[in-house]
């Protein structure tokens, strides 16, 4: 059986065999591009929130609001993946404090 060996964060790498279901590269890539997601969304909510202190325009209110439930979910998402991760492979993969942060937002 051929074993690859995979990045999964600075310093940690996993060995898989070739033919295991979703493989955690795969499973690992979208966790990081799902937390590239949400940084980019947060950091455009900071400037629309920004931007609407200093005068109120519809349309950034409303993409302010549209944004937090894209947040919303993908946060939801990233949870799902690494608990799939968790389960799978028995790998914790760490991520940015700021995407397990549930104390303000939407719950969905």
């Amino acid at each position: 059986m051929d074993k690859k060996e995979i990045r999964i964060s600075e310093g940690i790498y996993y060995s898989q065999n070739q033919n295991e279901r979703r493989s955690l590269e795969d499973m690992s890539s979208l966790l990081m591009e799902k937390v590239n997601s949400v940084h980019h969304l947060l950091r455009s909510n900071e400037e629309l929130e920004e931007a609407l202190q200093e005068e109120y325009d519809p349309d950034f209110a409303s993409a302010l609001e549209e944004n937090k439930v894209v947040v919303a979910k993908e946060k939801a998402k990233i949870i799902e993946l690494k608990l799939e991760i968790f389960k799978e492979y028995k790998i914790n993969i760490s991520v940015p404090e700021f995407v397990e942060d549930c104390s303000t937002g939407l719950f969905i």
